[in-house]
């Protein structure tokens, strides 16, 4: 007969210990359906290759067209389900979208010295900015970071890493354009 030994296998969580885990917030529930409403409507109703994605105001075709609505419904599909299930890769997912919009509706028009494509700070990329700035403040709020358990990582070095790889990603861009191998993007 097999024995548990509690240093290997530790004990099941107890009714008391599960009591304590903060619940679901009622925004961040709000947010997970609409990402996965998004993602599964976006697959059934709107085919991928028929998606407009604009790239500093010329519409991308083709095969990386394809690719990126597609990374990008799945992204936004799987951080909505993991939002659910409480994972924190989810919450860095979820993180890492609304950092990447946020940034991306500043930086585009800077990025016109870069590629030399003319694009206007608009009203909708300040509104962009400020909904999408909203979002990431309220995955930073203190009940959305009590419920995935984050003890070990600050606020701030979770902002810095996330915009680090916004940052990384850019420059891998600009390197592809410059290279031209991509529109920048």
């Amino acid at each position: 007969m097999d024995e548990i030994n509690p240093a290997v296998d530790p004990a099941p969580p107890s009714a008391s210990q599960e009591a304590e885990l903060p619940k679901l917030p009622t925004f961040l529930m709000i947010i997970g359906l609409i990402h996965v409403i998004l993602a599964v409507s976006l697959i059934l109703v709107v085919p991928i290759s028929a998606m407009k994605i604009k790239i500093n105001g010329s519409e991308m075709s083709g095969v990386l067209k394809n690719i990126l609505a597609l990374v990008i419904v799945l992204f936004f599909g799987a951080s909505g389900f993991g939002l659910f299930l409480r994972q924190k890769w989810a919450w860095w997912l979820t993180a890492g979208l609304y950092c990447f919009f946020t940034l991306s509706f500043i930086v585009d028009p800077i990025n016109t010295r870069i590629t030399g494509i003319s694009k206007s700070l608009t009203t909708g990329m300040i509104t962009g900015f400020i909904v999408f700035g909203l979002l990431l403040w309220y995955l930073m709020s203190k009940r959305v970071w009590a419920y995935f358990q984050f003890q070990k990582i600050s606020k701030l070095r979770a902002l810095i890493i996330l915009c680090s790889i916004y940052v990384g990603l850019r420059v891998l861009s600009v390197i592809g354009y410059l290279a031209g191998i991509t529109k920048a993007i």
